[in-house]
């Protein structure tokens, strides 16, 4: 209830701040888009789900990010069907993703997003001194070494070994990765420098915006949307400690 509570009073925030800057017409415009998007993708039904491994998962249906219009609609509950499994375990997210959308207590490393209990911090330079028994990073990596001047493609590599060496035994380390934003990740992907112990590969159907598992060669040239900021295919990748 109190997370429900302080979910309604950052969207009120935000509405008037948008309704000072923006005026009442522009967020009666933004709502009616977004009752639009909600009935185009169908979410109003009940029966949305998708397969991940052995399990049927309820797509993610939330406001911020209008996670129905994008990869987060399964990568969201992919990464919480984990952490379900540890917790009161030691955690990491290694990108500020899901406080935005649930209350937690767990570390959060994020080199430039600020916010309470956000580390701002280099994640290869990330040192804290014990290790985790849940590792997540939810569309963020394919950033590290890509989006900084100057570009350094190989740094994503060297994360993805550092987090691993953070992972204690029995733990577990899941990364999302969208396919078309970064060609050194594709191509990393293509040519088998970053393998994962157990990979998932997925899909979108554009026109209603469901995820389908399918082999690599479906995914691997799919092109990411830049203006809607959405991928067409995703990466989900698991290393067990």
């Amino acid at each position: 209830m109190q997370a429900a509570y302080q979910r309604l009073q950052y969207f009120l925030s935000i509405a008037v701040i948008v309704i000072r800057d923006e005026g009442i017409f522009h967020v009666l415009k933004a709502c009616l888009f977004l009752i639009i998007e909600l009935v185009r993708y169908g979410v109003f039904r009940r029966d949305q789900q998708f397969r991940f491994q052995q399990q049927l998962l309820d797509y993610f249906i939330h406001p911020y990010n209008c996670t129905w219009n994008n990869e987060r609609q399964i990568e969201i509950p992919i990464a919480l069907s984990f952490l379900e499994q540890f917790t009161g375990k030691a955690i990491l997210e290694v990108g500020n993703v899901l406080k935005h959308y649930y209350s937690s207590q767990h570390d959060v490393v994020d080199k430039y997003e600020q916010a309470e209990g956000v580390v701002n911090i280099d994640v290869v330079n990330y040192i804290p001194g014990h290790r985790y028994d849940y590792i997540v990073s939810i569309s963020t990596l394919e950033h590290v070494g890509w989006d900084e001047q100057p570009k350094e493609p190989q740094k994503v590599l060297r994360a993805i070994e550092h987090l691993r060496s953070l992972l204690n035994k029995g733990g577990v380390m899941l990364v999302t990765l969208p396919i078309g934003y970064s060609p050194a990740v594709d191509a990393f992907l293509a040519e088998g420098f970053l393998k994962f112990e157990e990979t998932s590969f997925y899909r979108c159907d554009m026109r209603t915006g469901k995820w389908q598992e399918g082999p690599y060669v479906e995914v691997a040239h799919l092109p990411f949307d830049f203006s809607r900021h959405r991928a067409a295919g995703l990466v989900v990748g698991i290393y067990r400690g």
